[in-house]
């Protein structure tokens, strides 16, 4: 008990690890994993290669307790900066919101945002071969930069195999 105690108390004050605009989303998937665990951004979605039927997860960081939106588009080719949020929105128009959340799951790691949430994900059985599209989440962030209140996350293209 003596040891717990210090290393707490250091854990505690440790800052983080991490850029302020930092989230992710990332796929995870029996035959493909794509997008960041921790953070990171490239206006370039990655790639996940999946079946029909295939059953995955999608997993949201960004700061404990704070507000995530989902979004799908059939196509990702653009990457628009927007008032204040940090990245750029690579979906293209028209895009739909379908999911929305909490990242009310505490994460201990220092060098990655602090909350996460989890979606539990299902590739249609009836999508053909070749079909493809993509997935964005933006991620509110209260202690960034006034300029900057939200972070859009890296990109997943969606490809069926």
């Amino acid at each position: 008990m003596r040891t717990v105690l210090p290393c707490l108390l250091l854990c505690s004050i440790l800052p983080a690890q991490y850029p302020a605009d930092a989230s992710a989303l990332r796929w995870e998937g029996s035959t493909s994993t794509a997008g960041p665990f921790c953070w990171g951004f490239a206006c370039e979605p990655e790639i996940a290669e999946v079946l029909p039927g295939e059953k995955g997860t999608l997993l949201i960081r960004g700061e404990w307790q704070q507000l995530y939106a989902l979004a799908i588009s059939l196509d990702s080719s653009r990457c628009l900066k927007l008032p204040n949020a940090a990245h750029g929105l690579i979906l293209n128009d028209p895009l739909f919101i379908f999911g929305a959340g909490v990242c009310a799951n505490p994460s201990p790691i220092l060098a990655c945002p602090n909350g996460t949430d989890t979606i539990k994900v299902s590739i249609p059985s009836a999508l053909p071969a070749g079909f493809s599209f993509s997935v964005q989440a933006i991620v509110s962030i209260p202690s960034g930069p006034a300029e900057q209140r939200y972070s859009f996350t890296q990109g997943i293209r969606f490809v069926v195999k």
